[in-house]
């Protein structure tokens, strides 16, 4: 389809060049006019001194003049309104393209603007996310660095100790020199340090038994007899420790509040309200129980997808029914991702 817009300063232009001609036209004309009318006068004046036919007849022609030269004027003057008319609607055409430009051109200057300001806040939004990024990622990595150095320092142990068990059967079997001992620095354990003065001992048992042989028969079976009784001896010591540290380890702490799940929603037949939650208690089945819980506060807690924990706190308002159900409201209404999740209802505020 061809573009029909009229350009309105081209069109103005030729507008008052028309005009300007049609008013040189409309000045000839009415001087036309005058001086047909002018002729008519004289004319009329003649015919009436002479009376004759040849006067009147000359009257005659000059109104005739008169009244072509009228009806000519009448047209130039119309088409004089035609054009004014029109230079009037070409001005206000010519504003109006002049005011579309202006209002174009803030447009254009406005939408650099957005687009500069979204370019700059899209730059500080990325410099922003990268910073709490390269933060939450650097942590991940420095937990995930802890682990690895815990799990090779476990398994570093691990092959300390098989290798130092081996190293313990070579040397038992006598297959373990001096210096592969000492360059793998083995271990040894305070039990070998004790077989060696175990081992001194009967050296200076057969120094002494050449002058006393009844008091060196004499002494192995005390010994024999004594280190039994030490055993003994610490047999229940070493039990009574094990008691205490179970006894520690066992303990607990306290849980200041009882496990509950959200069910459902408050509803009627047709209508769900989602402002009044039904929460169902662990452990209580009639409404007698349920009456305790009362004002107490609930909280549901879940984790959103940054690992972040949070969490949405109300009161127990009500039972609900007779088999143990209670209503709760909550700061903000729980979302429909919480039906059946778990809910802590706490043992405060007390009535007790």
């Amino acid at each position: 389809m061809a573009d029909t817009k009229v350009d309105g300063k081209a069109k103005l232009k030729q507008t008052e060049s028309a005009l300007a001609t049609t008013r040189k036209t409309v000045t000839q004309q009415a001087a036309k006019l005058a001086k047909a009318r002018a002729q008519v006068k004289a004319m009329r004046s003649k015919a009436s001194e002479s009376g004759t036919k040849a006067a009147q007849a000359a009257l005659v022609k000059a109104r005739e003049i008169v009244r072509k030269e009228a009806a000519e004027l009448d047209q130039v003057r119309s088409r004089l309104r035609g054009l004014t008319a029109e230079q009037k609607a070409m001005k206000l055409l010519v504003a109006q393209e002049r005011i579309e430009a202006r209002a174009q051109e803030r447009l254009e200057k406005a939408r650099k603007a957005v687009e500069n300001r979204r370019q700059r806040d899209f730059s500080a939004a990325l410099g922003k996310f990268e910073k709490r990024w390269q933060k939450r990622r650097a942590a991940a990595d420095q937990r995930k660095l802890k682990n690895s150095a815990a799990k090779a320092e476990r398994r570093i142990k691990a092959a300390a100790k098989k290798l130092q068990t081996a190293l313990k059967g070579l040397e038992k079997k006598g297959l373990l020199s001096a210096a592969l001992a000492s360059a793998v620095k083995l271990v040894r354990p305070a039990a070998s340090r004790v077989a060696k003065k175990a081992g001194a001992k009967p050296a200076a048992r057969k120094a002494a038994a050449k002058p006393v042989a009844k008091k060196a028969a004499a002494k192995p079976v005390a010994k024999k007899a004594s280190r039994p009784a030490s055993k003994k001896v610490s047999k229940p010591v070493a039990a009574i420790k094990k008691a205490k540290t179970a006894k520690k380890t066992t303990k607990k702490t306290p849980r200041l509040f009882v496990r509950a799940a959200h069910v459902s929603f408050r509803r009627s037949h047709h209508t769900t309200y989602h402002h009044t939650s039904l929460v169902k208690i662990e452990g209580v089945t009639n409404k007698r129980n349920a009456d305790f819980y009362v004002g107490k506060r609930v909280v549901y807690i879940y984790r959103v997808p940054s690992g972040e924990t949070r969490s949405i706190w109300g009161t127990v308002t009500r039972p609900h029914g007779n088999s143990g159900a209670v209503r709760a409201k909550f700061d903000s209404n729980l979302p429909a991702s919480s039906l059946g999740s778990a809910l802590r209802v706490m043992l405060y505020p007390s009535k007790i």
